[in-house]
C-alpha cells in the first residue's frame, strides 16, 4: 500500500508550470497525509518485512509502486510493449525479405520446444505466415520470452524514472508551487517527507547495485546488509522519537 500511496501523491503533485494552487493544495496535502499514515507503520514493521524471503528486494521496490497491484500494472504495460516490439520485428523481416523463422529462432533463446511449437504456426511449404491471425498468435507467444529478456533492464529504467520524479516532486520548490502557505508549513513539519526522500534514495542505490552485481553472492549479501542496516537505523530513530514524545506528554500530564 505504501507504494500505491506514493504513486498517488506523485500523480496529484505532478503538473505543468502553471497550476491552480487553490485546487491542487488540498489534494496534494491529502496524499501527503495518506503516505504519512502508511509510512510510519510500514517503517515500524520492517523488522518483519525484511526477514521474509526476498523481503529486502520487495521492500525497496514498494517505495516506487512496483509491488503488488502496481507491479501487476507495470507487467501488463511491459507485455504490451513486448508485443509491439515483436510485431515490428516480423514486419521489418517481411520488408527485408527475411523469413519469420529467423525471428522465431532469435526470440526463443535456445528453447527448442518453444521453437518447434512456433514453427508449427508457419506454412510448411513457404515457411511464412498464412494470415495475420497466425502471425499474432506467434507474436503473443514470443512476447512473453521477449518481456522476460528485457524485464531487468526496463525495470531498472522505470525505478530510475520514478525516483527522479519523486525527488523533483518532494523538492521544496515544487511543494511551494503546489501547496498553499498553510499546507506548505504542515508539509515542512512532516518527518515523513524527509525520511521518504532518504529511504527512496537508498532503495534506488540498493536496486542499482543489486542489478549491477550480476548475482555475485558475497557482494549481494553485503549490499543487502547495508540497506537493511540503514532502514533499521531509521526505524529505531522513529521508535526513539515516539518514546520521547510519549515521555514528554506524560511529564506534561503529571505537571
Amino acid at each position: 500500500e505504501i507504494g500505491d500511496s506514493v504513486q498517488a501523491f506523485m500523480d496529484v503533485a505532478h503538473g505543468e508550470k502553471e497550476i491552480d494552487r487553490e485546487a491542487s493544495s488540498p489534494a496534494v496535502l491529502r496524499e501527503i497525509r495518506r503516505v504519512e499514515s502508511l509510512f510510519v507503520p510500514t517503517l515500524l514493521g520492517t523488522s518483519l518485512l525484511l526477514e521474509l524471503p526476498n523481503g529486502v528486494h520487495s521492500f525497496a521496490l514498494a517505495f516506487f509502486g512496483l509491488l503488488g497491484k502496481g507491479r501487476e500494472a507495470w507487467d501488463r504495460r511491459l507485455l504490451k510493449l513486448a508485443e509491439s516490439a515483436v510485431r515490428r520485428m516480423f514486419l521489418r523481416a517481411l520488408r527485408d525479405g527475411r523469413k519469420p523463422i529467423e525471428i522465431i529462432h532469435q526470440l526463443t533463446f535456445g528453447d527448442r520446444s518453444a521453437f518447434m511449437r512456433m514453427l508449427g504456426e508457419l506454412n510448411f511449404g513457404t515457411a511464412s505466415f498464412d494470415s495475420v491471425r497466425q502471425r499474432e498468435r506467434v507474436v503473443r507467444y514470443l512476447s512473453v520470452f521477449y518481456a522476460s529478456y528485457r524485464e531487468a533492464q526496463l525495470l531498472a529504467a522505470e525505478v530510475a524514472r520514478r525516483y527522479r520524479n519523486l525527488m523533483r516532486l518532494l523538492h521544496e520548490d515544487n511543494l511551494a508551487r503546489v501547496l498553499s502557505p498553510e499546507h506548505l508549513a504542515e508539509a515542512r513539519s512532516s518527518t515523513m517527507v524527509r525520511e521518504l526522500s532518504t529511504i527512496a534514495a537508498e532503495a534506488r542505490r540498493y536496486l542499482s547495485h543489486r542489478r549491477a552485481l550480476d548475482h555475485e553472492l558475497e557482494d549481494l549479501v553485503a549490499v543487502e546488509t547495508t540497506f537493511m542496516a540503514s532502514v533499521r537505523q531509521r526505524r529505531l530513530a522513529m521508535v526513539r522519537q515516539f518514546l520521547l514524545a510519549d515521555g514528554a506528554a506524560a511529564g506534561a500530564a503529571d505537571a
